[in-house]
């Protein structure tokens, strides 16, 4: 069957743990992955769930969480 895209593009897979990070090695083209640190995530959300309990009508903070960005050879270059 023949390909029906006619520019490049790009995959990305997202990561949950740091030991699933070597098996995107195993996909051809190895895949780009955002891996977030789900643990943290955990933590985060359940300090604003308890604060949430404790004052219902308090404003709840924002909260960023950075992740990991691995580009790999499922990226390709950004079109001009």
């Amino acid at each position: 069957m023949r390909s029906m895209l006619v520019r490049p593009y790009s995959m990305l897979g997202f990561v949950c743990r740091k030991t699933s990070l070597p098996y995107v090695y195993l996909n051809h083209p190895a895949l780009t992955a955002v891996r977030f640190e789900f643990y943290q995530l955990g933590w985060e959300a359940a300090k604003l769930l308890l604060q949430l309990v404790s004052n219902p009508s308090s404003n709840l903070p924002f909260v960023v969480l950075e992740p990991e960005w691995r580009v790999r050879s499922s990226s390709c270059p950004p079109s001009k």
